[in-house]
């Protein structure tokens, strides 16, 4: 009789299991009796990338290499969409005359990062590290003075539920916050004169810059993937290459000849030399 497959279930048990998952049968990395098949003496963690996906997290400045990848062991994912508007108190009128503005989506993701070995939980705090380390701008420098000339913007990426609905790509935005911290109660690897946590908790605010337009058209349809978005589109396969370097709302360097990045950055360079 074939083993039934648990995840065939409501969505209150599927969360249950999902709970189940997230215990110490695979908190603490051992591979006999978890339930995991195909993984008799090796890695049981690494069935999470099939049944949960991968989170990819990456810079777009060119001195940052491709993604990070991590186990999709989620903890807490929300999305929020603000819409912002501007009033003006007119006389005679009992309310304001509101002017839109924009509207902004922020996504709060947080998340446990597993480790089998020594080896892989320092990778795992190695890409931790970088994330870290690409939360800093690029410096260079202009007749002996260092100025800022590209910011940490990021690109995120996880499945359909955060990618660009036209094409499945990485959504681009900012990180105003990453939090990270060892799970202490799965304890440590020691080993070359350091330790290693055996489990990362991470959590981050990512503030979407929308690289592509969003809204209604004159005839009333969506624009971009229309009744797609933002969750229903093209979020199987990713498609880092087709994600464009400039990132609107973000000054760079790489900015065009007379652009507005171009002269504040000359600006700067200027208030550099004074």
């Amino acid at each position: 009789m074939a083993k039934k497959n648990p995840y065939e279930k409501s969505g209150k048990n599927l969360y249950k299991q999902y709970q189940q998952d997230r215990d110490a049968k695979v908190q603490n990395y051992d591979p006999k009796d978890t339930g995991w098949t195909g993984f008799d003496n090796g890695d049981t963690t690494d069935n999470l990338k099939e049944k949960y996906g991968v989170i990819e997290i990456s810079n777009v400045r060119s001195n940052e290499s491709g993604p990070l990848k991590f186990k999709a062991f989620i903890t807490d994912y929300s999305e929020s969409f603000e819409s912002n508007w501007n009033s003006t108190e007119v006389f005679g009128r009992m309310d304001p005359i509101w002017t839109f503005q924009n509207t902004k989506r922020t996504i709060r993701l947080a998340f446990d990062v597993p480790s089998f070995s020594n080896s892989e939980g320092s990778k795992n705090l190695e890409k931790v590290s970088k994330i870290i380390r690409m939360m800093y701008p690029t410096y260079e420098k202009v007749q002996g003075t260092s100025i800022i000339s590209e910011s940490p913007v990021f690109t995120l990426r996880f499945e359909n539920l955060i990618c660009r609905s036209t094409d499945g790509g990485p959504l681009k935005g900012i990180i105003p916050s990453f939090d990270f911290a060892p799970d202490v109660q799965q304890g440590f690897y020691k080993g070359d004169g350091k330790i290693v946590p055996k489990t990362l908790k991470v959590s981050i605010d990512f503030n979407v810059l929308h690289d592509h337009e969003v809204g209604y058209n004159e005839h009333g349809s969506f624009l971009a993937a229309g009744d797609k978005f933002p969750y229903l589109g093209k979020g199987t396969t990713s498609n880092e290459s087709s994600t464009p370097k400039e990132s609107p709302g973000v000054l760079n360097a790489s900015a065009k000849p007379g652009s507005v990045a171009e002269k504040t950055k000359k600006a700067q360079q200027k208030k550099a030399l004074t």
